[in-house]
């Protein structure tokens, strides 16, 4: 993959409509959860993490246009430029069985970006449906685009919402809403995360140098043991790409929503990885302040993670995990300004 150099980062979520604002409530672990109308079998409320000024009787994919929006508007603020014209832009989904709208909505974002001034060819705009590793995915097929196109830069978007009734009732038959009864669960959210890269050696926030990509046998839903071999072989393949070992990664960022099953990987990847002894080994949860934010998880990672090192990390170097409850798992290794 081609090192992509990021020069614009965005965010759009239930703690802030843009990433500064959002950054400092979420490491000051604010959250903003509560019932969103919905209630389980029981008739218990289900909590959720939405953002408070979308209606909430909104379509998803009106939610999720409204996120994705607003995050590219963040992402391209300081860059200074409106008209795209030519400059890819790849949109990052939720898994295909959650995308069947995937062309409405895109469709959509292309044209609520042309009311906020910022013009794309709808010819350059390529989608990405993956679930959980869609941010990872995506980085990956924004170098490949580059690689195709005349262009030097590429715009990368991801973004979604679990706080509608089908994707609630999809976590409900799975028994994976926490709740009282669940405390094994996750806190259904919505987010947009968007980021400007380019190849070109430039001055930037940061820098993209490896990603990887592998399947986990084991899921919640069979009897293989959990060894954590997908996680490993994707943080593998980012690291070797980036020419870089675990233990000059300074700090984890995950998408878990809280699972133990998630933490049970990121211990037994720390254990098989790790060839020297540290007293500790920074993990960054942004799903305990946002809730489980599904297919923009990982870019919400990598985005919050640049915006540390913009703030004083400079030098830093992070992992960014992404998993999927199918299997699939992911891993980007992001790099400060000063690396």
């Amino acid at each position: 993959m081609t090192q992509l150099k990021i020069i614009g980062a965005g965010l759009c979520c239930p703690l802030g409509l843009a990433l500064a604002p959002a950054y400092s409530a979420i490491r000051a672990g604010i959250r903003r959860f509560a019932t969103g109308g919905y209630c389980g079998r029981g008739g218990e409320p289900i909590v959720v993490s939405m953002v408070s000024h979308l209606p909430s009787n909104s379509p998803r994919w009106e939610r999720v246009v409204a996120l994705m929006s607003g995050a590219v508007a963040d992402a391209v603020r300081g860059i200074g430029v409106a008209d795209f014209a030519g400059v890819p832009l790849v949109v990052g989904l939720a898994e295909p069985e959650r995308s069947s709208d995937a062309r409405t909505l895109v469709d959509a974002l292309h044209s609520r970006l042309g009311e906020l001034g910022l013009r794309f060819d709808r010819g350059a705009v390529r989608a990405v449906a993956s679930g959980g590793t869609t941010g990872a995915r995506a980085l990956a097929e924004a170098s490949r685009g580059l690689e195709r196109s005349a262009s030097r830069a590429c715009v990368v978007v991801c973004g979604d919402s679990l706080v509608d009734a089908a994707a609630l009732g999809q976590l409900e038959r799975e028994d994976r809403l926490k709740s009282e009864r669940q405390p094994d669960g996750v806190i259904p959210g919505e987010a947009a995360a968007a980021v400007v890269v380019t190849d070109r050696t430039v001055a930037g926030l940061g820098a993209v140098r490896g990603v990887g990509f592998a399947t986990e046998p084991a899921t919640r839903d069979n009897e293989e043991p959990l060894r954590a071999t997908g996680l490993i072989a994707a943080v593998r393949a980012a690291l070797e790409e980036a020419r870089l070992d675990l233990a000059d990664i300074d700090v984890r960022i995950s998408d878990t929503g809280g699972e133990s099953f998630a933490f049970k990987e990121q211990a037994l990847l720390v254990a098989r990885l790790l060839r020297v002894r540290r007293e500790r080994f920074e993990l960054w949860l942004p799903a305990e302040s946002l809730g489980d934010t599904g297919a923009a998880g990982a870019l919400v990672g990598l985005v919050l993670g640049i915006e540390a090192m913009r703030r004083g990390r400079a030098s830093a170097r992070a992992l960014v995990c992404a998993s999927d409850p199918r299997g699939e798992r992911g891993a980007v290794v992001v790099t400060g300004a000063a690396v």
